[in-house]
């Protein structure tokens, strides 16, 4: 059993090979499992419960395995569950991704909870899973996912980056957005871009649970002297990075200094 797995909702669509199953009388809580194989993986779900939230939406709440028995690691599966009643027609689907931060490897299997949301009028009598596409890390890699006490400026593969203290930015654009009010500022050679480069070298990961502010989306423009940019996107003072199809929103460490020397040249 490994760590690391996530499963999300995705619209994609695709149709490999299906396999019903329906409820078992020992479970509680209205209980359903169900499983599907292709291609060498298998996905079974199973304890798949449902509580009502309101008028509207169901609470979904299973445990899913995942096997490879592949003789290469697999980076990503997309699966769905159908919902059926007693005459087997569909009541709701969920549509839903494995995207590992590490990959499965051949041979082995990873077992988590999964949650979503559905809705459904009714209870349903049986589920159904379609395993709809399986990708192997030759085909899509695993993205590194950047950690708590990183740089800044070691999070992302960018050969600038890389030599970044030998040949720095030839400019640093801060931009600090407030309910859609954008305001920014520029760092030159010739004004205090040094300064601002040091400040912006200090800057490290903290811990990837920084909570989403709505409406303050603030970035950081590294401007290289071949006209290219990276750009750090952040929510309010989280850094914001997607990796493997998964959003993380980070605290970052010592960034007070950098900020405060924007702040200093902005005015509302």
């Amino acid at each position: 059993m490994r760590k690391g797995m996530k499963v999300m909702i995705t619209s994609l669509t695709a149709a490999q090979m299906l396999f019903g199953c329906g409820k078992e009388p020992e479970q509680k809580n209205n209980g359903l499992r169900c499983s599907a194989s292709a291609d060498n993986v298998t996905v079974e779900v199973t304890d798949l419960s449902l509580a009502p939230m309101n008028a509207r939406d169901t609470k979904i709440t299973s445990s899913v395995t995942i096997t490879n028995a592949k003789e290469e690691a697999v980076s990503q599966v997309f699966f769905t569950v159908f919902f059926l009643d007693e005459e087997e027609a569909v009541l709701d689907e969920v549509k839903m991704f494995y995207v590992p931060d590490e990959a499965l490897e051949a041979g082995t299997s990873v077992t988590t909870e999964i949650r979503s949301i559905s809705q459904m009028k009714q209870e349903p009598a049986s589920a159904r899973l379609e395993l709809r596409e399986v990708k192997t890390v030759s085909e899509v890699p695993v993205e590194p996912v950047p950690q708590p006490g990183d740089y800044l400026y070691q999070i992302y593969e960018d050969a600038h980056l890389k030599t970044i203290q030998e040949q720095p930015p030839v400019a640093i654009e801060a931009v600090i957005d407030h309910m859609g009010d954008q305001r920014k500022t520029v760092f030159t050679k010739e004004d205090e871009l040094d300064t601002a480069l040091q400040y912006f070298l200090q800057m490290k990961l903290g811990a990837d649970n920084a909570p989403m502010v709505t409406d303050n989306y603030n970035r950081i423009r590294l401007e290289w002297e071949d006209g290219t940019s990276t750009v750090y996107p952040f929510n309010l003072d989280a850094l914001e990075v997607s990796a493997n199809g998964r959003y993380h929103s980070y605290y970052v460490l010592d960034a007070e200094p950098f900020w405060t020397l924007v702040h200093s040249r902005i005015t509302w």
